[in-house]
């Protein structure tokens, strides 16, 4: 039988990918509102009709007008999106704080670790949970005020130069790709935030099973370096002192805007749980194939780097896929055999090193 520490990092990671579905979708339904912004905007922008006013006196009145009435629209929608993300981020918390310990229970084969936060206590997570310095709520704010910058200076560009209204919504429209970018990118990291947030209280609350914490990076052409280096590392869950490795703790994903990184628990030995008078009881009633599995053996996993090797080796475009992720300088000492491992990439605090900082620790391609 597979150790347990195996099957679950399975179950987890296929878990992962429907957490990634349901990000997908509550995404979708925050995104809903800014596509209706964008309808409402198009509508005044055609009713208005700025550049029709005759005198320049009058044109400035419509163009104010115009802003005031877009500021309010756009302040109204970001409210809106915000809203909407708290309260799905909220739902989905929620949801997740049930499942997981059902996961890994199931796959233990008897109940071992318990929810261990309530509906308000993962509100209070949400509304609290900062990424890079600020809320989500300040955030939503902080793409709002940019919006507004961005369509301010699109239509009064547009209105000066007499573009007739079709130009003028094209406008409107061009307006929002980068927003709606912004806006996907926060709305899926801030799920990514609450799913690790959940998990990670899960593994605290149950450390008496859970001595460790794997990282676990997705492994396709969108992975950063910085969640290549860290893939299938581990730390002590406790004081998260490095197991085996030199690099530190970045802190729990996400850890970059859309941060697809998760982890998995590392689960102790039966003969650890079996001396633990809380759970000796349980665990000497699993059968004895499911007692073996439970020996603490660390999943073995294919790495980023092994993933690099096999994807290369697709044809062209699998070579064109690694030298776009390495960059053709980096990808030429990958090659060479300069670099056999992308955290040679990194200084042990997952900073990517230069060009000149690599040639100068590992050599040229031809030197």
């Amino acid at each position: 039988m597979e150790s347990f520490n195996t099957r679950i990092q399975d179950a987890l990671i296929r878990h992962q990918t429907e957490l990634e579905r349901v990000s997908a979708l509550g995404t979708k339904q925050v995104l809903k509102h800014l596509q209706n912004l964008r309808d409402e905007l198009i509508a005044f922008v055609a009713q208005t009709n700025p550049t029709g006013v005759a005198f320049p006196v009058n044109q400035k009145v419509v163009i104010e007008n115009l802003l005031t009435q877009a500021n309010n629209l756009i302040t109204d929608t970001y409210n809106k999106m915000a809203s909407t993300h708290t309260s799905l981020m909220t739902q989905y918390g929620h949801a997740e704080a049930q499942i997981f310990p059902k996961i890994y229970n199931r796959e233990f084969g008897a109940g071992v670790i318990h929810p261990v936060l309530t509906k308000e206590a993962i509100a209070t997570i949400v509304s609290e949970q900062v990424f890079e310095g600020h809320t989500t709520k300040e955030w939503w704010e902080k793409q709002s005020i940019d919006y507004k910058y961005r369509y301010k200076a699109e239509m009064t560009e547009g209105i000066l130069d007499g573009e007739s209204i079709d130009e003028l919504i094209e406008r409107v429209k061009d307006s929002l790709v980068i927003p709606q970018n912004h806006a996907e990118a926060l709305s899926r990291t801030g799920f990514q935030n609450i799913f690790q947030d959940v998990r990670r209280q899960i593994y605290e609350g149950n450390s008496d099973v859970i001595s460790q914490v794997m990282w676990v990076a997705t492994l396709d052409t969108r992975t950063t370096f910085i969640c290549a280096t860290l893939d299938n590392r581990r730390w002590r869950l406790e004081d998260k002192e490095p197991i085996g490795h030199g690099m530190k703790w970045r802190g729990w994903p996400p850890i970059h805007w859309n941060c697809r990184s998760t982890t998995v628990p590392i689960t102790v030995s039966y003969d650890e749980l079996n001396k633990n008078l809380k759970f000796n009881k349980t665990v000497n009633r699993l059968k004895p194939g499911q007692r073996a599995s439970i020996d603490g053996a660390i999943p073995e996993t294919k790495s980023y780097n092994d993933w690099l090797k096999d994807h290369e080796k697709k044809g062209k475009q699998g070579k064109k896929d690694v030298i776009e992720i390495l960059g053709v300088k980096r990808y030429e000492l990958w090659k060479k055999g300069k670099i056999t491992n992308v955290s040679q990439l990194v200084d042990q605090k997952g900073n990517p090193l230069t060009l000149d900082e690599l040639y100068k620790k590992y050599g040229k391609p031809g030197g």
